[in-house]
């Protein structure tokens, strides 16, 4: 019977210059990558003295790329800062222009009248499962009704809210007839 490094050392002669390449393209850098390689066959070996490793190959490339992801992840932890003055220049101004304040101050208007218009329950169904963010089920037991019945009330509430911001030309789509 061969020793398990013998055999290991037969698997890493066969599989080096794959673990290179697969290393090089995770770190980009050739040198490091051969490092790595060593690396990942010694810490294979000592756990392959320590106990039965079955996938010898799949355990040295499954090593070798931890290996250079950790190696990639402590470059990047060294890397200095960018210029900070840099940076916050290439940011956008998160401020809305004043045009898309208008619109949604328009559509706001819109939901606050299709919500007005709706019925007492329907419109506390509707502000509890969305400004209160409660589920169907809170909402059916505060209320006395069924869950369906509470998913239908905030259906319809949403439905409302959309056929209004259709009609004001506010969302993208046709516009409902008015009722006449």
């Amino acid at each position: 019977m061969t020793p398990p490094t013998a055999d290991l050392a037969l698997v890493f002669a066969a599989e080096r210059s794959r673990l290179e390449r697969l290393i090089r393209r995770i770190i980009g850098d050739a040198h490091a990558a051969e490092d790595l390689v060593q690396e990942a066959f010694l810490k294979v070996s000592r756990a392959a003295a320590a106990t039965v490793v079955d996938d010898q190959r799949g355990y040295l490339v499954q090593t070798a790329r931890n290996l250079a992801l950790d190696h990639r992840r402590r470059l990047a932890a060294m890397r200095p800062a960018e210029d900070s003055d840099a940076a916050f220049r290439g940011l956008a101004d998160a401020a809305p222009t004043p045009e898309t304040v208008v619109a949604d101050r328009q559509a706001l208007a819109a939901a606050m009248t299709a919500l007005g218009r709706l019925p007492p329950r329907t419109r506390r169904a509707f502000e509890m499962h969305r400004l209160d963010g409660r589920t169907m089920a809170d909402i059916a037991a505060e209320l006395g009704v069924s869950v369906s019945l509470v998913c239908k009330l905030v259906h319809e509430a949403y439905t409302a809210v959309r056929d209004e911001l259709l009609r004001a030309g506010l969302l993208p789509g046709r516009p409902e007839k008015s009722p006449d």
